[in-house]
């Protein structure tokens, strides 16, 4: 598993990106061609389905939305061949389960699949959820000045990680003075 310089979720968004970048502003297609190769083999490495979730969106809207060399009937065609294969990909489940390179993201969608049955929203984000309640519950129990200011950590005890909700962690971090700057700046 491919944890990259930041985790295998962040690590795989910012492969994400350099997809975005090499699709939207390269023109050269052969450059294109090959950082889209290496960013997804990147991607599949970091075995976060978050990751390989905004992969398959970000080439379905740019094949859908981008590509007017295919007509519409086709693209249609193309993407009911998709739902087709995601099908025999289902039925042919136990098959791939024996393919080494494959095994760690069938092991984990079972995982994910399995909890999300059960209704074990923490285990299926990655104890997320649980993170997210501990960190909302700092920030609502500290007082005015760690509100309005933020306490300058990510380190919460309770917590082995941070939040992985980038909102919890700048009021947490920096108060709602410097959440709101920070809301205020992207927009």
């Amino acid at each position: 598993q491919l944890y990259g310089t930041l985790g295998t979720t962040r690590f795989g968004m910012y492969l994400c990106i350099c997809i975005v970048y090499a699709l939207f502003y390269i023109k050269r297609k052969w450059v294109r061609i090959t950082v889209c190769i290496f960013a997804s083999i990147g991607v599949f490495s970091t075995v976060s389905m978050t990751a390989l979730l905004l992969m398959a969106l970000l080439y379905l809207y740019y094949f859908v939305f981008y590509i007017k060399t295919v007509s519409m009937r086709k693209k249609l065609i193309f993407l009911g061949s998709i739902a087709l294969l995601i099908i025999i990909i289902a039925l042919s489940w136990n098959l791939l389960r024996s393919v080494s390179f494959i095994e760690p993201i069938v092991v984990r969608t079972e995982k994910v699949y399995e909890n999300l049955i059960k209704g074990d929203l923490d285990y299926v984000t990655t104890g997320r959820n649980e993170l997210g309640e501990i960190y909302l519950n700092k920030f609502q129990n500290g007082n005015i000045l760690n509100r309005i200011f933020g306490y300058g950590s990510y380190s919460i005890e309770d917590a082995a990680n941070y939040s992985h909700n980038s909102y919890l962690d700048m009021l947490n971090y920096c108060g709602l003075i410097g959440a709101g700057l920070f809301i205020w700046l992207q927009v």
